[in-house]
């Protein structure tokens, strides 16, 4: 059962990096203007040359709780790193640098993941990093929208503070799947206190619900970083996993269609990111954590990682539709793998005639 339980979490770790690749390409929507503490504390962070603050990791559901803490270090200069562990023991370290693949090492399987998403980096952009857990702080350095609502004054950490939420939409995560955050700023200085995201998990089989919780606090601002701490450090003897993100267009979207119903038995509900990653980690961690009771050795992690770089492909190329107003529409909850005449997805071509992709994920082009 312990054995199950880490496998599960390390699948809701590794399956919310498909977040990252839609917010690193597709801003939210702006709100309305929350006031000028909100818009100080985010012109700090946005501003700020490092920032280093403790970060913690939690999952909550099946009447269990698992938890990891650990330290998050972003450079303007040199990228991110971010280490989690347990009880004193480091499970996992994810160096993103600011061009280049990621890499992730999880001393837990002695491997490290090589994530080359370069392919997904548009013109003029650079390819981003496939963070994870830190994945709501980096949305902070990239907000263009504002906050959804004020949630008042509160004394967090023993700081007069005010509270800020801001939506999975304004994140640039899409408004389906319920994720939300807080933002909280000390009332004289505009400067965050802390940072909570919330992501619910969609219920598996047996009907459990759970939450994924991130909190940032503890924060240090402009703190001299070595270079050094942002190049992976990896033991001789460890295993290397490599994933890279195939080009943005309609074949991404069928692979990724493909990929998701073969890991999950069904395609998303929802073509937002956080829709795919929360599902997409529920989905991975059952069969993980089934593998684990059986003794089984369950999915390949080079399969994993592949396949779920290859889903965030998919899903950027369906928000590629959507910003060039293509009109795109999505029936995954009433499509079923395999159906040969329900229209899985749609969308207008530059000509006006309609592109549609299938149940059993034949395409065609159809005059309007």
């Amino acid at each position: 059962m312990f054995k199950s339980k880490r496998a599960r979490w390390s699948a809701l770790i590794a399956a919310a990096a498909v977040i990252v690749l839609a917010i690193g390409f597709w801003p939210g929507k702006a709100g309305r203007s929350p006031g000028s503490v909100f818009a100080a504390a985010i012109e700090r962070i946005q501003t700020a040359k490092t920032i280093v603050c403790r970060i913690s990791a939690a999952y909550t559901g099946a009447g269990v709780t698992m938890q990891q803490t650990g330290r998050l270090e972003v450079s303007s200069d040199y990228g991110s790193r971010c280490e989690l562990g347990t009880g004193g023991t480091t499970s996992i370290i994810t160096y993103g640098p600011l061009q280049g693949p990621t890499t992730t090492v999880t001393p837990l399987t002695r491997s490290y993941t090589v994530t080359d998403m370069t392919a997904l980096a548009g013109p003029g952009q650079k390819s981003p990093g496939g963070e994870s857990v830190e994945a709501f702080m980096l949305a902070l350095r990239k907000l263009k929208g504002q906050a959804s609502r004020e949630l008042g004054q509160a004394t967090v950490d023993g700081v007069a503070s005010l509270g800020y939420e801001i939506s999975g939409e304004v994140l640039g995560l899409g408004p389906a799947a319920g994720v939300r955050s807080e933002l909280w700023v000390d009332a004289s200085t505009s400067l965050p206190v802390r940072y909570l995201a919330e992501i619910p998990m969609p219920a598996t089989d047996d009907g459990n619900v759970g939450t994924v919780q991130v909190i940032y606090d503890q924060f240090q601002w402009d703190t001299p970083l070595d270079a050094s701490r942002f190049t992976p450090d990896i033991p001789a003897d460890y295993t290397r996993v490599e994933a890279k993100a195939p080009a943005v267009d309609e074949a991404a979207l069928i692979k990724a269609l493909g990929n998701y119903a073969e890991l999950a038995g069904k395609y998303p509900p929802a073509l937002d990111a956080a829709t795919i990653a929360t599902d997409l980690a529920s989905a991975i961690g059952t069969r993980l954590g089934n593998a684990a009771v059986r003794g089984e050795k369950g999915p390949d992690q080079q399969e994993l990682a592949q396949k779920a770089i290859e889903i965030g492909s998919g899903f950027a190329f369906y928000q590629q539709l959507v910003n060039e107003h293509r009109s795109p529409e999505y029936f995954g909850k009433t499509v079923s793998p395999g159906q040969k005449e329900p229209v899985l997805v749609r969308w207008k071509t530059p000509d006006g005639q309609w592109r549609v992709i299938y149940g059993d994920l034949h395409a065609e082009t159809i005059a309007q």
